[in-house]
């Protein structure tokens, strides 16, 4: 409502027509809710291509994929993929692409319409920020407690890793103890990790890329437990280059940073081994697909 307000959108239609795409939300969330769960996520995922889903879904994944890459020819029909859940992916395929029958087509519609306003919401100005806050509220039945500062700083270390890694090691050598602590830190993280892929990790099921990641974890020693990237204000500055910030273009900004995104996943696919890839891990499940560099694979969320 908040939107068709200030779009000058004056039709006395707008409240059913809110009714209707909240309730059509629901419908569809309830759906996948069910259906994850009936199939909850195993520790073993599926190994395949993009040919192979583009061929079992009848939709060219790869080509969804390219549009999201700086450089399309970073990736190929080939490019192996792990699908974290399969049965509920295919749950939630069958659902999007049963178009013929009208009802499910305008839910689905509705649906995709509102993920799209949920995804830019919090790059628009703070009054929208705080009804979509309120709306959540509602919707799930309690408060959502984050304030203001918590959010913002969330999102700059979710956005900017390498920036935020900077800030801690500018000044990391004035004190005595500084690389003795972060070695034993690293160290330490270096041991867990071979732990667990020796005894953990089931769902990795071929060993050459097990080996891989006891290659990567053994060469992360060289950045002492952060990107090396962090340490050097002139690879960061071009690393940082293509994302441009407007002070009142809140749209633009997000527009922007997809771009720059763009080019740093491009940037991965065709680089595995360089081990500031690393920091995509941790927000991986809030994309479409993600390059890991430790698994050297692409994931597809469902």
């Amino acid at each position: 409502k908040l939107l068709a307000k200030d779009a000058g959108i004056t039709d006395m239609n707008v409240e059913i027509r809110a009714a209707t795409v909240a309730g059509d939300v629901f419908s569809v969330e309830r759906f996948l809710a069910d259906s994850l769960r009936r199939n909850p996520t195993s520790s073993v995922p599926r190994t395949t291509n993009l040919q192979e889903i583009s061929t079992q879904f009848s939709f060219e994944f790869d080509q969804i994929m390219r549009h999201e890459l700086d450089d399309p020819d970073a990736i190929s029909i080939l490019t192996p993929i792990y699908l974290t859940n399969n049965m509920y992916f295919t749950d939630a395929f069958e659902l999007v692409t049963d178009l013929e029958n009208p009802l499910f087509a305008r839910m689905v519609h509705n649906y995709l319409r509102w993920r799209l306003v949920a995804t830019y919401i919090n790059d628009l100005p703070y009054n929208y920020v705080h009804k979509h806050r309120e709306y959540l509220s509602a919707y799930y039945g309690y408060t959502l407690h984050s304030t203001n500062e918590d959010y913002c700083t969330r999102e700059v270390i979710r956005r900017f890793p390498f920036a935020i890694q900077r800030l801690y090691t500018m000044n990391s050598a004035i004190y005595s103890n500084a690389t003795t602590t972060v070695e034993t830190v690293s160290n330490e993280l270096i041991k867990s990790f071979k732990t667990y892929l020796d005894k953990n990790a089931k769902w990795m099921v071929d060993e050459q890329t097990k080996n891989m990641a006891k290659e990567k974890l053994n060469a992360l020693t060289t950045a002492i437990g952060y990107a090396s990237i962090a340490s050097d204000d002139a690879s960061l500055d071009d690393y940082y280059d293509k994302f441009f910030v407007a002070n009142d273009a809140h749209l633009q900004n997000s527009y922007s940073y997809h771009l720059f995104h763009r080019s740093v996943l491009s940037n991965a696919l065709k680089n595995p081994n360089l081990l500031d890839h690393w920091d995509f891990f941790e927000t991986r499940p809030s994309r479409l697909f993600e390059y890991i560099a430790i698994f050297n694979r692409l994931f597809v969320v469902a």
